[in-house]
């Protein structure tokens, strides 16, 4: 019978659908268990005629959970909402779980004991980009186009090193103290002190000519987030005390121009993970003492805040329309999810339904690509194209 059921799952799959033998053995087991609890204790002897009418109702009984899943696995294919599994063999959970992505070199970079290293997706196969000096460490790596940077600490110094992908030139901006790197274009923005500064501030440097300029004092008490760029703007939150609440400020930057364009308050002390995208100011909301929390965005457009409806989650990731959650799954835990927004609702998109393990840290690339790393022994990542999707 299993050769049987076998057979009818081969000849029942669409020839431009592939499933993976996992996949297969799952549906042929459920089918087998499905057929076990329907077993008769007498089997009767059935007429020819109505034999054939029950092979027929039995193979669409079985047959059913696994077309559904092709029919899900189909759709997906066709829209490119499947992911690929990348695995990174030789290193430890804690290294790769920072680890960003380069789209247009399709390679994974990551930081390891003083070695930047860049892992090819196409050919699995491993370069060491940049050696660190001894004694050197860094904690932030950034990478954007032709562009890669990362932060450098040493015993008495910091600075930042930016590499030019395609020459591999190097280029060396000294600092008291330097974090939050973020590149947009040709502009690679951080804040830090230098010389003299009392207060911290974001700079801009064209890295095509290295001229620098002062972008953003942070005179307040900082904030519960980085800054976030998109295209060629920049939001910058900050923490405030005003009429003894604490409320969080977001100013808007134009990187080209150099000017404020917008600023707004909301007023909640807390506002992690900002992301400016389409003009949208993406936050998640939660006060003193994180028993309200609310998920939205400020559109620059109407200066209106849009709530979104959410299940409850940890973390999560903005593309677009595309929204990636860590979704509580009630066990003090929790497992990254992906939704469409429509509207103030998110809607499911299953691409990740398939896989077992449990999914954190949710990112988006520039470009689109969701990368989200799993707890499987293998600790496979997995990358998403969502950006071509738009």
């Amino acid at each position: 019978m299993h050769e049987d059921l076998k057979r009818e799952l081969e000849e029942s799959i669409p020839e431009d659908v592939t499933l993976s033998d996992a996949k297969k053995r799952q549906i042929l087991k459920a089918a087998q268990e499905r057929e076990g609890e329907r077993r008769p204790t007498h089997v009767p002897k059935l007429l020819p005629a109505l034999a054939g009418v029950a092979v027929i109702g039995l193979a669409g009984v079985l047959g059913y959970p696994y077309v559904s899943d092709l029919q899900e696995q189909s759709a997906l294919e066709e829209i490119g909402l499947v992911p690929q599994e990348l695995i990174v063999t030789g290193h430890e959970y804690p290294d790769l779980i920072t680890s960003v992505y380069d789209d247009e070199r399709d390679a994974l970079i990551y930081n390891i004991n003083g070695k930047i290293y860049s892992f090819d997706a196409a050919n699995k196969t491993e370069t060491v980009l940049v050696n660190l000096e001894d004694g050197a460490q860094t904690y932030e790596v950034v990478v954007e186009g032709d562009w890669l940077a990362w932060e450098v600490d040493a015993d008495d110094s910091a600075a930042i090193e930016i590499m030019d992908l395609e020459t591999n030139e190097r280029k060396l901006i000294q600092s008291r103290l330097v974090f939050d790197l973020n590149i947009s274009g040709n502009y690679l923005i951080y804040a830090g002190f230098e010389g003299e500064e009392k207060q911290p501030s974001y700079k801009m440097v064209d890295l095509l000519t290295m001229e620098k300029t002062r972008l953003h004092e942070l005179t307040h008490d900082g904030g519960n987030s980085g800054a976030s760029v998109w295209q060629n703007s920049i939001v910058i939150p900050e923490r405030l005390i005003e009429e003894d609440k604490t409320i969080t400020t977001f100013s808007v930057y134009d990187l080209d121009k150099n000017s404020l364009e917008a600023q707004f308050t909301l007023p909640y002390e807390r506002a992690e993970n900002v992301t400016l995208m389409d003009n949208k100011v993406y936050v998640q909301l939660s006060d003193e003492e994180l028993t309200a929390t609310v998920f939205g965005y400020m559109d620059l457009a109407t200066g209106e805040f849009v709530e979104i409806k959410t299940p409850a989650f940890d973390a999560y990731a903005v593309y677009g329309n595309y929204v990636a959650l860590s979704v509580a799954d009630g066990n003090d835990s929790n497992d990254v999810e992906l939704f469409r927004l429509k509207g103030d609702e998110l809607l499911e998109v299953p691409s990740f339904a398939g896989i077992e393990e449990r999914l954190v840290m949710p990112r988006f690339t520039e470009e689109g690509t969701l990368i989200v790393n799993g707890e499987a022994e293998d600790r496979a990542m997995y990358l998403l194209d969502v950006g071509t999707m738009e």
